[in-house]
């Protein structure tokens, strides 16, 4: 619970507060008759004891959004090998370079605690 103060009213019209009756502004403490306050511009001021009253205010949690549901993201990763000699690749084996490659994008993705299913396809 935080103190604030309700402008009810406004006792001169050239007063910072003129036309705010009914907001509610920051409660800074006391100065004889008068509320310490800070205006919405920043600055601090003044606001007379008749012309406000002190109230509790209890911050509230926003109602939340309905729940909406959402479609997973995929996203294709693709690996390009490039071979300087056309023999380099009869000894390539393309699926031990599929399976290195999913099993270290899987170990980055539970390294930066990503939620994702990896697959070959």
């Amino acid at each position: 619970m935080k103190k604030m103060l309700m402008i009810t009213g406004c006792s001169n019209s050239s007063f910072w507060y003129a036309g705010k009756a009914g907001s509610v502004v920051d409660y800074l403490g006391l100065d004889r008759d008068e509320y310490i306050t800070r205006e919405p511009s920043g600055f601090v001021n003044i606001i007379k004891f008749a012309d406000a009253e002190l109230v509790d205010v209890v911050p509230c949690v926003p109602e939340c959004a309905p729940a909406v549901d959402v479609q997973p993201l995929s996203y294709r990763v693709v690996v390009e090998v490039a071979f300087n000699k056309p023999e380099q690749l009869e000894r390539f084996d393309t699926k031990a370079l599929e399976r290195e490659a999913v099993s270290r994008l899987r170990d980055m993705l539970i390294y930066r605690k990503i939620d994702a299913v990896v697959a070959l396809g």
